[in-house]
């Protein structure tokens, strides 16, 4: 079984704190609908994650893809920056994710400089929130829709 990349996770913890109140199958895949109430619903959701994060603690090479902000699948690293602002609300954060264009261009350098100039971009705009900024694994125009760049989100 494949593990879920960093950035997976940050999505997936969004999900978990934005949704599943309605009787939908939530992050847990238990059927919330038999819950009595969104209480109940909001406490298994902060039980699974707190099971997802304890488990992702443990794993080294998640430690590392945090630290380093890369995450390695396969044959290609997807480079990441993540910047946090403001205070969380009564659930969490908005995630903002600012992906960068390679424009025409094949090079590293144009690319690289797209990816930092992204970092800020719309930065300040958030006010409140997770605003991640993802690096393409190709220097291609089609930087972040590469196939073999879908496993790292």
């Amino acid at each position: 079984m494949r593990k879920i990349s960093a950035l997976g996770l940050i999505i997936i913890f969004i999900i978990c704190l934005f949704g599943c109140d309605d009787g939908t199958i939530n992050a847990g895949g238990e059927n919330t609908s038999d819950m009595k109430n969104a209480k109940e619903a909001a406490e298994f959701r902060a039980a699974a994650w707190q099971e997802v994060f304890a488990e992702e603690k443990k794993d080294k090479n998640r430690v590392l893809e945090i630290r380093d902000k890369k995450i390695d699948c396969g044959d290609v690293s997807m480079k990441y920056e993540v910047t946090v602002k403001g205070d969380p609300d009564a659930n969490g954060y908005p995630c903002y994710i600012a992906l960068h264009g390679g424009g025409e261009s094949d090079t590293p350098d144009i690319n690289n400089q797209q990816w930092e100039h992204m970092q800020i971009y719309y930065l300040d705009s958030v006010e409140n929130g997770v605003y991640v900024a993802p690096r393409g694994v190709r220097d291609t125009c089609d930087c972040h829709s590469n196939p073999e760049s879908f496993p790292c989100y």
